[in-house]
């Protein structure tokens, strides 16, 4: 397999470059230069380490260089009976290639029957529907139309929460799972997201799911990012005080297992709504993970994953000997890893769990 290499100094040179283009025009257009500067740089630098690549054309170049899973190294075992719980992604087309290496690290520890459920952002491809159903035989993609229709349904007498599904950023990965999941038991598995080693922690509560929620811990309050970038100061303690609730400290969406009959609760995420309307709160972005936190924070049954589910900045260790790590999220300015380190120390981790076994 071709793997990219990635050079620090140029990732380092480009981050700076757009960096200082975001900022300016943060200052004229808030909105648009956050989501130019971090469609454009984050999307380039993906698969190649500079900016050469239109976002996208970036699923043909990875074809073109081989980063695609085989399917002979996704030909595992197929586990029969009723799912235990079901893995839910939210994809879009140019995180296809991410997404068949972030389901296959994870699945091939699975020892119970599962079912993975993939939530069209409206971008995914025929083919790329078609070849993720042909790796993994449990998984179903629901493609946008048919998550539109049934939200259009099950939101009927909830429209705060039935606008935010088609408004906000991210939004499906919270507002279709009240119309699509089947089990109690829930994972959210972002496609910038690769397990290295059994997750223990993680596979006990989904088989346990009145355990509790657990997340991946973030390495900073990411309202506080958002804040920053949008010059909105105050936020968080803006949306705490509409909604009279906390967000869940450190709390990021991209990893995290839960019971949906819990945590789940669309009648207070309406109530919380409209509070923020009311008092002229925005979230410009990631409001479904904030909306998240907050139900976290609710149920009083919330805790981080242990350090060695690593997020963001935490994902760079990956370059020093950490043997006890067992999941990387590649998030933002770190996806350009995901090939060049994550994809090798998932392959290594198989040879080893391999070598064990013989």
């Amino acid at each position: 397999m071709n793997v990219a290499s990635v050079s620090p100094l140029s990732v380092r040179s480009a981050k700076r470059l757009w960096s200082r283009f975001k900022q300016g025009l943060a200052a004229l257009a808030p909105k648009w230069g956050y989501v130019l500067g971090r469609r454009l740089f984050h999307g380039a630098l993906l698969y190649t380490g500079w900016p050469r690549v239109p976002y996208g054309a970036l699923y043909q170049y990875m074809c073109q260089q081989e980063f695609c899973l085989s399917k002979e190294l996704a030909c595992l075992p197929v586990k029969e009976g009723e799912p235990r719980f079901e893995i839910h992604m939210m994809l879009c087309e140019g995180h296809v290639v991410m997404a068949e290496w972030a389901i296959w690290s994870f699945v091939r520890y699975i020892e119970v029957p599962y079912k993975i459920i993939v939530h069209d952002d409206g971008s995914l491809t025929f083919a790329s529907a078609s070849r993720l159903k042909a790796l993994f035989p449990c998984l179903t993609v629901l493609s946008r139309e048919e998550t539109d229709a049934r939200a259009q349904q099950y939101f009927d007498r909830l429209p705060l929460c039935r606008e935010a599904r088609t408004r906000f950023d991210f939004s499906l990965k919270l507002f279709n799972l009240g119309c699509t999941a089947g089990t109690r038991s829930i994972l959210i598995l972002d496609s910038d997201v690769i397990t290295v080693a059994r997750p223990v922690e993680l596979l006990q509560a989904l088989e346990q799911p009145e355990t509790g929620l657990l997340y991946n811990e973030h390495f900073r309050e990411p309202l506080e990012t958002i804040a920053s970038e949008f010059r909105l100061p105050d936020l968080q303690a803006r949306v705490e005080h509409a909604c009279e609730t906390r967000v869940q400290p450190l709390f990021n969406s991209g990893v995290m297992s839960f019971n949906k009959d819990e945590i789940l609760d669309y009648a207070v995420i309406e109530r919380w709504l409209g509070r923020m309307k009311e008092q002229g709160v925005t979230i410009p972005i990631l409001s479904e993970q904030t909306l998240f936190g907050m139900l976290a924070h609710r149920s009083g049954r919330a805790r981080p994953l242990p350090e060695d589910y690593r997020v963001g900045r935490g994902a760079m260790k990956l370059r020093g000997a950490h043997p006890d790590t067992k999941m990387f999220h590649f998030m933002a300015s770190t996806k350009n890893y995901f090939f060049s380190l994550g994809v090798p120390a998932a392959l290594r981790a198989g040879e080893a769990a391999g070598n064990n076994v013989a």
